[in-house]
């Protein structure tokens, strides 16, 4: 089972968005956020970053509900946090950030404890209660 309190705190998406991609647009909901709403299961979402040709990212796990290979959430704005925390470890990942917090030259993009995060639990046991 995985933990909504393993989520990111962040509530302002631009202004972390910014602190990674300094020459970016604005996180215009029309062009970043595609939304679906699914009266039998939810609310989904999916991020398209603008700084890397609207690459797309998706929510995954958290306390969302997984029907034919999507996630959906009780509303739009957890699917939001869940796929930007995607989107954060995404970048970790691949060495564009130091940590889902800070950027490779130390610089805080979001206040508050860090958390482990992964969106590609396979087992319970892999998950770290926290």
């Amino acid at each position: 089972k995985q933990l909504v309190e393993q989520l990111y705190p962040i509530s302002d998406f631009q202004s972390v968005y910014v602190k990674i991609f300094a020459r970016s647009v604005a996180l215009r909901n029309d062009l970043c956020w595609s939304c679906v709403s699914s009266c039998a299961f939810g609310d989904t979402v999916i991020f398209k970053s603008p700084a890397e040709n609207f690459r797309h990212y998706l929510p995954e796990g958290h306390g969302g509900q997984l029907h034919n290979n999507t996630w959906y959430y009780v509303d739009i704005k957890r699917a939001k946090l869940v796929a930007f925390c995607v989107f954060l470890n995404t970048l970790t990942s691949e060495g564009i950030l130091a940590d889902p917090q800070h950027t490779l030259d130390g610089k805080l993009l979001w206040n508050g404890e860090l958390k482990l995060f992964s969106h590609n639990i396979k087992k319970e046991s892999d998950v770290a209660f926290l």
